[in-house]
């Protein structure tokens, strides 16, 4: 290949790949993030799934937005955890606040190997531990109480070439006040859109499914009456809440699409079409490169 672009001459493009591997190399069993991602890119589950190729982190990376998710999302388990007990009276903004900050500032000071890295992240925390302790002493307040926190669940599909199990890692589910569940996702980086809650972004509607067949351990079979993502981001107002609308976007319909999109990949001619759907022009993807998409994004027409 080099030899030929030192020669000059015209050289071939690469197309958007959509390769089909047989059915029987496909995978039959997805979590909910890797059914988000085979809507808004195929391709990435064909290269990790089916050729099993991971990205490799750099040598001597520094801490970044994961492990940053990764700490916080154990500490909110923590304190929770820790404070599912409280009365009404105990269960204050201030003291969940509290709760939250104490075991985030353990965790980073455990986890977080470099000083500079562990002053910012301190630095950062303040907010977000205060608008975490508003927003949960408000459910609290309003009946709900946690009922299981990083939960395994998991639901079966049958689909044309066999079963297909899904799997899940539910962030929490609370029992509300009138009955019925909600489940909610932590997040560190970006929430979803609001469109794109149970159109792109599936986890919340895969996850309130496998509640209602009783597929997530601990937990009684169910309706999911609330949905939506918590937020923290140590800026602005330290937080955000954003619910998905069931009545646009209610669990069952949400169910019925998946799976049919899902049994589009049983027939041995349907490809794994790189960055199907991304979530903007810019979104860089971990396998764009093996996809050779600056090659092709720019020379292909809008169809």
């Amino acid at each position: 290949a080099a030899a030929a672009l030192d020669a000059g001459g015209p050289q071939s493009v690469a197309s958007r790949p959509c390769p089909a591997p047989p059915v029987a190399l496909r995978p039959r069993r997805l979590s909910a993030t890797e059914v988000e991602r085979l809507v808004r890119d195929p391709y990435a589950v064909y290269a990790r799934r089916i050729l099993r190729l991971r990205p490799l982190d750099p040598l001597g990376r520094a801490p970044e937005a994961r492990d940053r998710g990764e700490i916080l999302h154990a500490a909110l388990a923590e304190a929770v955890e820790e404070t599912r007990g409280w009365t009404m009276e105990q269960a204050t903004p201030e003291t969940l606040a509290q709760a939250f900050a104490t075991a985030a500032r353990a965790r980073i000071d455990r986890e977080v190997p470099r000083a500079a890295e562990r002053r910012l992240w301190r630095a950062r925390l303040g907010r977000a531990a205060e608008w975490f302790g508003r927003d949960e002493a408000a459910r609290r307040a309003a009946g709900d109480r946690p009922q299981v926190l990083e939960a395994a669940g998991e639901r079966l599909l049958d689909l044309p070439a066999g079963p297909l199990r899904l799997t899940a890692r539910v962030d929490r589910v609370d029992l509300q006040a009138g009955g019925g569940f909600a489940i909610y996702d932590y997040k560190t980086g970006a929430l979803p859109g609001a469109r794109e809650i149970g159109v792109y972004a599936l986890q919340l509607h895969l996850a309130a499914a496998m509640a209602a067949s009783g597929g997530i351990e601990g937990l009684t079979p169910g309706f999911a009456g609330r949905l939506a993502y918590i937020g923290l981001s140590g800026a602005g107002e330290g937080g955000e809440a954003r619910a998905a609308d069931l009545t646009n976007t209610p669990v069952d319909e949400v169910w019925e699409r998946v799976a049919r999109h899902l049994a589009r990949y049983d027939d041995p001619d349907e490809g794994y079409l790189s960055r199907r759907a991304p979530r903007s022009e810019g979104a860089v993807g971990d396998y764009d490169h093996l996809a050779r998409a600056g090659e092709w994004l720019e020379a292909e027409d809008e169809a």
